[in-house]
């Protein structure tokens, strides 16, 4: 899958303007939706996070009905999804692991869940995804993607770990370059790619 441009996330802005109202902070989601925070945070999806990891330690038995309420968030939905599969062993695991390393949401948003954040840098996107192919028509409009571990749950130890992926993007950056110098910048739509 190659995310469709979204023009409405593209920060321009250097540090300078880090806490700057207008600049877009987000995420795209691995379905490659655009999710915008609501005044410049996810404090509702940590709030959710933690509090049904600490529920579900105590009460996984219960977790069908605890889970089962549905809610409109597209953010918190790929939380209590995951949280839906999640064996005991995970809960547990995930909790001790955000507990242990002191994340933030947007770690585990990341790291996790799959999703890919906006910065409120000039053109910049944070993913675990080692592949940036997705993120070609990003690329092509000068965005920078910068690839951070990804969490994973080893099952024989039940616990979570970061791994480090291989990257392997050198084809991609090397093509983006070529049509980069190449096309007049007005005309790289015409190159875009499509789901």
């Amino acid at each position: 899958m190659v995310y469709k441009y979204e023009k409405e996330i593209v920060n321009t802005k250097n540090i300078d303007h880090f806490y700057d109202k207008n600049n877009f902070v987000g995420y795209i989601l691995p379905n490659g939706d655009i999710y915008q925070c609501i005044e410049h945070n996810v404090s509702n999806v940590d709030t959710v996070l933690r509090m049904y990891l600490q529920i579900l330690k105590d009460h996984y038995g219960d977790k069908e009905v605890l889970l089962k309420k549905d809610t409109t968030d597209k953010l918190l939905k790929l939380v209590i999804n995951y949280l839906k599969n999640a064996t005991y062993f995970e809960i547990v695991a995930l909790s001790k692991f955000i507990n242990e390393h002191n994340l933030f949401v947007s770690d585990v948003i990341v790291q996790l869940l799959g999703c890919h954040l906006v910065t409120r840098l000039d053109k910049t996107i944070v993913t675990s995804e080692i592949n940036h192919k997705c993120f070609f028509n990003y690329l092509l409009n000068n965005f920078t993607v910068r690839t951070i571990d990804k969490m994973v749950y080893d099952s024989d130890l039940h616990e979570y770990k970061y791994v480090t992926g291989l990257d392997r993007n050198e084809y991609l950056y090397d093509e983006v370059e070529k049509l980069k110098k190449e096309v007049k910048e007005e005309e790289r739509e015409l190159f875009y790619r499509t789901k």
